[in-house]
């Protein structure tokens, strides 16, 4: 699926993009409304976290 609106472009999540991902986590961190959490997990912890299409 590829829905794009404006500048904006959601995707399927692939692994190729998990450092993008927890870069903008990382931003959302930052300006303390995203969430509780200080820093971005690690992918293992993240990847525990979610379920992306588990196998």
């Amino acid at each position: 699926m590829l829905l794009i609106y404006k500048n904006m472009e959601i995707r399927k999540f692939l692994d190729k993009n998990r450092d993008q991902v927890k870069l903008i986590y990382q931003k959302g961190i930052d300006t303390g409304n995203a969430t509780f959490q200080t820093s971005a997990p690690s992918w293992e912890d993240w990847d525990q976290s979610h379920l992306f299409n588990k196998k």
